[in-house]
């Protein structure tokens, strides 16, 4: 895989890292009024590279999430309203998107995601089937509105059995949407306040990201009526790393996080996602199973690297990674500056990865012990330690 840089791009970020330095020694002209910053910490800074990360990766990824996520509620309602196959196959489209979005967004979990549980609360897997035929063998929601209280409760407060794979388990069997007519209007009723969920937390990450203003008055109101406060705004907070009230001290320590966040995701897909069933430890424990979308899951996961590390989300495959100029304003581009060695290492790492996740035998549900899972795993874990060695360098 090439890493590419336009020569103009090149010369730009030079001029930016001399003219840093040179600012660096003179405490005088340091414009972020903090002496104790490195050349690095001004040259991360003066470039840009943080800003672009959030708004042209993280917020952009969750505003997708956000959209989408709108669009499956309304075509789970129309499904409700009319079980026919158009109805069905948007619920499917809509399901794919949002879940393609999410996927994206894997590799900066750090934050809202994890810390309000997000996360958790609408990606956790195995789906509790066994809970689920409880909740509908002991509930009417679609007539009772008490019951429909309850069902509505056990989505909002549970892990097991809200998210994507709540959807996924009343909508998919062996890789295809089910026929609409067999779905009973309580399972149907279960899809409503499970997408509705979804669509909340998405507002919610959005929200926490770009600030509650970038949110448009029905989204406002849907939060409102959560009574969901966004006090909190990550993304300034992140943008302004190494300032007063921000976790991240440095500039250098934001740009460290993003190589982290890639490698948290990186190592989940290799261990647990492709590996605890491939190693026997737990052959249940496979995500996105009644819909056959697993590996599909496990590329997007690492896509989710590819935008991070190259500050743009205009990636979808490896094809596009390996024709890619990176954004001006990426961590890659910085970093290939003063070490070019290892950002190619990272690069052709981080396509073999996406080729070998790519030739997993499919569906993973089916050939979890293949071969070609141990393959992407090894594959994920060279990547992992050129990300490694690449943050080792950047920390220096």
């Amino acid at each position: 895989m090439k890493f590419t840089l336009k020569n103009a791009t090149l010369v730009s970020m030079m001029a930016i890292a001399a003219s840093v330095s040179f600012t660096a020694c003179d405490d005088d002209d340091d414009d972020n009024n903090n002496s104790t910053w490195t050349a690095q910490d001004l040259a991360i800074s003066a470039a840009g590279i943080l800003d672009n990360y959030v708004d042209n990766v993280v917020v952009d990824t969750y505003k997708d999430l956000k959209n989408d996520s709108k669009s499956l509620l309304d075509a789970v309602e129309a499904l409700a309203n009319e079980q026919n196959a158009t109805n069905m196959a948007n619920v499917d489209k809509y399901w794919k998107a949002a879940r393609q979005d999410w996927e994206y967004s894997e590799a900066f979990l750090f934050g809202a995601a994890t810390d309000y549980s997000i996360d958790p609360h609408i990606d956790t897997w195995p789906f509790n089937q066994t809970n689920f035929d409880n909740l509908m063998s002991k509930y009417n929601p679609s007539e009772n509105e008490s019951d429909a209280e309850v069902i509505d409760e056990s989505v909002a407060n549970t892990q097991s059995l809200t998210g994507f794979h709540a959807l996924e388990y009343v909508i998919y069997a062996n890789g295809e949407t089910k026929d609409p007519s067999s779905l009973s209007a309580n399972e149907l009723y279960f899809c409503k306040a499970v997408a509705a969920d979804l669509y909340l937390n998405a507002i919610k990450l959005y929200g926490l990201w770009a600030g509650e203003s970038a949110l448009s008055e029905d989204e406002a109101a849907v939060a409102e009526e959560a009574e969901v406060e966004f006090t909190y705004n990550y993304g300034d907070e992140f943008k302004n790393a190494g300032n007063s009230g921000s976790r991240w001290k440095t500039p250098t320590l934001a740009l460290v996080q993003i190589i982290d966040g890639c490698n948290d995701i990186i190592g989940e897909v290799r261990d647990a996602k492709i590996g605890s069933a491939h190693s026997g430890d737990d052959v249940n424990y496979i995500e996105s199973p009644f819909s056959h979308n697993s590996i599909t899951d496990f590329y997007d996961n690492i896509i989710s690297c590819a935008h991070a590390l190259y500050g743009t989300n205009e990636i979808t495959n490896v094809t596009s990674v390996d024709n890619l100029t990176a954004s001006a304003k990426s961590l890659m581009t910085y970093a290939a500056l003063t070490h070019s060695d290892k950002t190619g290492v990272v690069a052709t790492k981080l396509a073999n990865a996406l080729v070998k996740i790519a030739a997993m035998k499919r569906p993973f549900v089916t050939y979890y012990a293949d071969e070609s899972a141990k393959d992407a795993m090894d594959a994920l874990e060279e990547l992992e330690d050129a990300l490694d060695d690449l943050k080792s360098a950047l920390e220096e």
